[in-house]
């Protein structure tokens, strides 16, 4: 039984691969998303299998009432399949971080170089944004286990700075990092090209991680009270291992920016399709990893654990990819795709710096209340026409993706959240909308004014 989630994952990824350049494969898909879902759902969080089965639910009142076919139940199933690829294929990564031990040199800095609060702060805010471009979700365990060890040596209760500096150095991550499942779906919402929006959203990310260090330092420039720091000094015996782990760390950099530059270049110049390149490179850049690292041998098991052990992982955000899908195409065969266009016509008839706050206040604010910004996304992209008379293409991405990522800060069903408070042992409300409510807040106002004047710079 234990195989049985790991199976239907793999074969859901390796069909969506396929269908992307055989699309006779629709039919096969649809239904192993149909199973993927049934599987997932006992493995979500409740308030997602609450969201989920609504969804759901009324999707399938939708088709029904409206005697739709097999080809279009088929398609509705399918319609997120792509941006499903991409998250199983991108954790494989992980594969070449814990392999090489990169992040160990972060533990062996913390240990003795920090020795306040705020820089314990900084240091690891930065790093999550940094590996987050790599590694994504996985980034936050990852980053806990290593530093709550080397902090743990240095103040009383490190979970409660690593629940605030990690999630939000990460989520600076989501605006840009090309293997984020929040890009694959604001891109396919927009219909805009990663390299024609990477700039801009380069930039909101910096912006967002500087805010982020910032906030960092208001909270806990005072808070020296419960450092126990005794300044440790490397012992001669210690210096090979310290440099071999900054050996590690630099490769993995290295592969960070071949993944990217290699998705730029196949992606921009070559023109090849987003959703083929992302999983394909990841898998290409992890097998080299591995290589280099002299784990050819091994390369088979952890493919295998791989398959077993962190496939299963990502059933929460199958799940809700897969409902938002469903959902998008049930509502474009009832009025209330026209309900919201409409809405939309009226904000964008009031001017460009309106609609960008309206879909900021849809996105960020769905997120508070419950409303996971996949489905907000999806929602909005089938109005994409009446965006496009005011936004230029670019900037509804942009908008969408600054967007979505402090949606997915804030959200308490998001993966973020869900994640952090599986190692916080706290609620995810707690940990989404209770500690970055106000700083959602002010980096959506920062937002709009950045995406604004990117709309007339551009015009």
């Amino acid at each position: 039984m234990k195989w049985i989630r790991p199976a239907v994952y793999l074969a859901l990824a390796i069909l969506g691969l396929l269908l992307q350049i055989f699309p006779w494969l629709e039919l096969p898909a649809a239904a192993a998303c149909a199973v993927a879902m049934a599987v997932s759902l006992p493995y979500t969080s409740r308030g997602s299998r609450i969201l989920v089965i609504f969804l759901m639910s009324v999707s399938c009142l939708f088709m029904l009432s409206n005697g739709a076919g097999l080809s279009l139940w088929a398609k509705a199933l399918t319609d997120m399949l792509d941006v499903v690829v991409v998250v199983s294929f991108v954790p494989l990564l992980t594969l070449g971080v814990t392999e090489g031990e990169s992040l160990n040199v972060l533990g062996d800095f913390l240990g003795t170089h920090v020795k306040s609060m705020w820089g314990c702060y900084a240091v690891i805010a930065i790093a999550a944004f940094v590996v987050g471009s790599l590694i994504l979700v996985t980034t936050i365990p990852l980053l806990w286990v290593i530093s709550s060890a080397a902090l743990s040596r240095l103040m009383k209760d490190p979970d409660r700075l690593l629940v605030i500096s990690i999630p939000r150095g990460y989520s600076a991550a989501l605006v840009w990092a090309p293997a984020a499942p929040t890009v694959a779906v604001c891109l396919a919402a927009s219909q805009a090209q990663w390299l024609d929006v990477l700039p801009y959203a380069i930039g909101v990310s910096f912006v967002y991680l500087a805010l982020a260090l910032l906030s960092g330092y208001q909270r806990f420039k005072e808070e020296k009270a419960d450092l126990s720091y005794s300044d440790a000094r490397l012992s001669p015996g210690n210096e090979g291992l310290i440099a071999a782990r900054r050996k590690a760390l630099i490769q993995m950099m290295f592969f960070l920016v071949a993944f990217v530059v290699s998705v730029a270049l196949l992606t921009g110049p070559y023109g090849f399709n987003y959703y083929v390149v992302v999983p394909l490179a990841a898998l290409c850049i992890t097998l080299l990893w591995l290589v280099v690292l002299k784990r050819t041998r091994r390369i088979p098991m952890l493919l295998l654990g791989f398959a077993k052990n962190t496939l299963p992982g990502i059933g929460s955000q199958v799940a809700l990819l897969l409902t938002a899908g469903f959902f998008g195409t049930a509502m474009s065969l009832t009025p209330i795709e026209g309900w919201i266009g409409s809405l939309l016509a009226f904000f964008c008839s009031r001017g460009v710096l309106v609609i960008i706050a309206a879909l900021v206040v849809l996105i960020v604010g769905g997120a508070v209340i419950g409303i996971h910004p996949f489905i907000t996304i999806v929602v909005v992209g089938k109005s994409l026409e009446t965006l496009e008379s005011v936004l230029p293409i670019t900037v509804v991405a942009l908008t969408l993706l600054s967007a979505s990522s402090i949606g997915f800060l804030i959200s308490p069903l998001s993966a973020t959240a869900l994640v952090t408070s599986a190692m916080a042992h706290l609620s995810s409300f707690v940990v989404g909308p209770r500690n970055n409510l106000v700083y959602g807040i002010i980096a959506s106002f920062l937002m709009v004014a950045i995406v604004y004047a990117v709309s007339q710079w551009m015009a």
